[in-house]
């Protein structure tokens, strides 16, 4: 059974690295650089100059240090202060990702951001910053794969997208390590940290501040929420496709992605053994004495960050259920269709009525899979699709929505769903016959430029692309998505009495019975898990 639930979760992860770690390509623009040097192009932060690359609306500086190099004895330590450098450094060329099993340049040495901007900065009018935290199930990914020039110059604001360590190397837990199964979750911070201390320099505004992401990124962002050593360093959120209160059904178990550190430190322990470093005396320093890529092969088994020490002190949903969060604005969603991805990966053939009743069982259990069906009654053909509305409803529509109920008793909450169900399919997602709608991870090139791609946009798509980056550029700006010339967005008011998100589409940007759309009265009730 253990075997079966970790197949499952393998191929999951695996999806969701074709949605979001294959689309990075070596082109890390869509525009020529300016051949022209000037004074814009270099910029003085508290380690030292950097010297960026000049577009003609926007400038980018890659791979800029925000925190000393995680090896050695640093590895599966908090992160430790850059050390300064002199001269100018070279910022012109996106930075290696942090160690993953996905292809493509990486290194240990990892910890950088990328800070994007219109060109002309004022330390008389600084500009509200987003601070971009990438998906990738929290072991894949890297701010080499987006490219975030759109939003700075039609937004108007200044983004900055950081590395973090994954998998292995971000989420190990062992007994006696101090700060185990949270050193992803530290080097954010620490990216954090860096943006107050040296934004100004870019022209950003340190006391405006919004952290956000999609998938890992957006569950981190709501572990930030609860977490202590994240008070003051940012002043708004943005989830995407992603909250805290996530959980999933396996074989009868609800399964979530924030584990306890008993649980965190079990794996690691298990897995210290698997890699030649059974002796708890002499674990951690058997295992900072491998490579890197020695480590790579179990690093797939380690995609939940923990809680129970000093960065989450407790599981972070039951942090917000008992308003025990960072009291920010909030902007809050996910998409029409998240799951079919998933299923169209798992599910490459038509999955038959018997075959349907058979994952569900195994899924929920017989008894509640009884009432699903009831619900979600099969036809004699293909049900994917079915499958793909049960777990979008279930997973993602049931916690988002739950989320969003909960940070509004406290805090404004703009709840969202992106429903543009014929959304260009993005590289590497499967051709397995069934529409894949507005699946998980296919609203970002509305808002980023994924490197290598360029969609297929009709007009409409166009414009949509454009109302979203307006809207989320005045939230980051003001903590409201509203601005002049854009479908009113209603601020979410938390009951079932008004059901409401902001549904967006080509030409259909407005309210939508969002309980009703995923039938969250019938997952609130006995069919929960």
């Amino acid at each position: 059974m253990e075997e079966r639930r970790l197949e499952a979760r393998s191929a999951r992860r695996l999806a969701l690295l074709l949605a979001v770690v294959l689309l990075a390509a070596c082109s890390d623009s869509t525009s020529a650089p300016d051949a022209h040097g000037n004074a814009e192009d270099t910029v003085n932060t508290e380690a030292g100059s950097v010297h960026g690359v000049m577009y003609e609306p926007y400038r980018v500086f890659h791979a800029i240090p925000y925190a000393a190099p995680p090896t050695g004895e640093r590895r599966w330590r908090r992160p430790e202060p850059v050390e300064p450098w002199q001269g100018v450094r070279e910022a012109t060329e996106p930075a290696p990702n942090c160690p993953q099993t996905e292809p493509g340049p990486q290194s240990e040495d990892c910890l950088f951001l990328t800070v994007t901007s219109p060109r002309t900065a004022s330390p008389q009018r600084l500009r509200p910053v987003l601070v971009w935290l990438h998906g990738g199930d929290f072991n894949a990914g890297g701010s080499r794969g987006y490219d975030a020039h759109r939003l700075a110059t039609e937004g108007d604001i200044v983004v900055v997208t950081p590395n973090y360590r994954l998998g292995v190397l971000g989420l190990l837990a062992l007994p006696g390590l101090e700060d185990s199964g949270s050193f992803g979750m530290l080097d954010q911070q620490a990216a954090l940290r860096w943006v107050q201390r040296n934004i100004r320099a870019f022209g950003g505004d340190p006391g405006n501040v919004t952290l956000a992401g999609e998938s890992a990124g957006s569950l981190s962002t709501c572990g930030h929420l609860a977490s202590p050593g994240a008070a003051g360093l940012f002043h708004k959120a943005i989830m995407e496709s992603g909250t805290c209160m996530y959980t999933w059904p396996k074989m009868g178990k609800t399964h979530v992605v924030f584990q306890s550190l008993q649980d965190a430190t079990a794996l690691g322990t298990q897995e210290a053994a698997a890699l030649g470093c059974a002796d708890p005396a002499n674990a951690l320093a058997c295992l900072r004495a491998k490579p890197f890529e020695a480590l790579l092969p179990r690093t797939p088994q380690f995609a939940n960050p923990a809680h129970g020490n000093a960065a989450l002190p407790e599981h972070p949903a039951a942090a917000l259920r008992a308003n025990r969060f960072h009291h920010v604005p909030a902007l809050v969603g996910s998409n029409r269709d998240e799951e079919a991805l998933f299923t169209a990966f798992n599910h490459p053939q038509p999955l038959s009525a018997a075959a349907y009743r058979t994952r569900l069982d195994d899924d929920f259990g017989p008894a509640t899979a009884a009432k699903v069906i009831e619900q979600y009654v099969p036809g004699d053909d293909d049900n994917r699709l079915l499958h793909a509305a049960v777990f979008t409803d279930r997973i993602r529509a049931r916690s988002t929505w739950e989320t969003e109920q909960v940070l509004a008793t406290q805090v404004p909450v703009f709840a969202f769903e992106f429903a543009d169900r014929s959304a260009p399919k993005l590289p590497g997602f499967p051709e397995v016959g069934i529409p894949l709608g507005a699946c998980h991870a296919s609203d970002l090139p509305y808002r980023l430029d994924l490197p290598g791609f360029t969609p297929p946009f009709t007009p409409a798509q166009q414009q949509l692309a454009s109302h979203l980056i307006r809207y989320w550029a005045q939230f980051v700006r003001t903590g409201d998505p509203n601005a002049p010339g854009l479908p009113t967005w209603p601020r979410f008011e938390g009951h079932m009495a008004t059901p409401y998100v902001q549904s967006l589409a080509p030409d259909t940007i407005g309210p939508v019975d969002y309980a009703a759309e995923h039938r969250l009265s019938f997952w609130g009730e006995a069919a929960a898990q």
